[in-house]
């Protein structure tokens, strides 16, 4: 029985004692290790004649994220998002300094919708007054890329897109 109590009093002092390190934010043993950040990865595009270097997102955090806090886009580089399966996504304007055209792919990889030319919205706006934007019906992928791209390089509805 004494060596009960021993033993008890020995695992009381260790919580406690580890209490009050991670109360002082100090941990001893890594529970969860995090992962690295991954560096951004780029995929090739082309519609019609015109090739576009995409950063790909595919992750519930990447997605979330997108474009938001960037302060620019260069011309010849876009944003692609793929989801795991068809749906209606909505996208907002949350954090954008820019505006940007915003094309919906189908799971065959054809436009089917194009908003172009979405202004970012101004800082005075609360999250709750954002527009969000929908595609016309499910899409698998969606395409971010500069304001007046889409026109620029005559992407149209019905376009096929190249995934390389």
């Amino acid at each position: 029985m004494r060596d009960f109590i021993f033993l008890l009093l020995i695992f009381i002092s260790i919580l406690i004692g580890a209490y009050w390190l991670a109360s002082r934010g100090i941990v001893l043993i890594p529970w969860r290790t995090p992962a690295p950040s991954p560096l951004p990865e780029f995929m090739r595009l082309k519609i019609g004649p015109t090739a576009l270097e995409a950063e790909r997102v595919q992750t519930l955090e990447t997605r979330a994220q997108g474009l938001s806090g960037r302060e620019n886009l260069p011309e010849d580089q876009g944003m692609i998002f793929i989801f795991p399966e068809p749906g209606n996504y909505g996208f907002w304007m949350r954090q954008m300094r820019f505006p940007l055209d915003i094309i919906w792919i189908s799971a065959e990889k054809k436009i089917i919708g194009i908003e172009p030319n979405i202004p970012p919205p101004l800082p005075s706006t609360p999250e709750t007054e954002l527009k969000i934007y929908y595609p016309p019906e499910a899409v698998q992928y969606v395409l971010e890329g500069n304001a007046g791209w889409s026109e620029r390089h005559q992407i149209r509805i019905g376009d096929l897109v190249i995934f390389e």
